[in-house]
């Protein structure tokens, strides 16, 4: 599941991210909740994509997130 398994993965949590982050957002225009939850998707998103680009490439980790 590490390696090649994991590609059915990315599209999953792509979704929920994406999903989670425009629900967050509908929310806050509503005034139903806080502008945290907005920003912790973002956060999420925006140092996850660049961390796993950085273990893969910098840092030479030798298991691919994408094959």
């Amino acid at each position: 599941m590490q390696t090649k398994g994991v590609i059915i993965l990315v599209p999953l949590l792509l979704s929920f991210f994406i999903g989670s982050l425009i629900l967050s957002i509908g929310l806050k225009l509503q005034n139903v909740i806080s502008k945290i939850p907005m920003v912790v998707f973002l956060i999420a998103i925006f140092a996850g994509i660049p961390g796993a680009v950085i273990i893969n490439k910098i840092f030479l980790y030798k298991r691919s997130m994408f094959p």
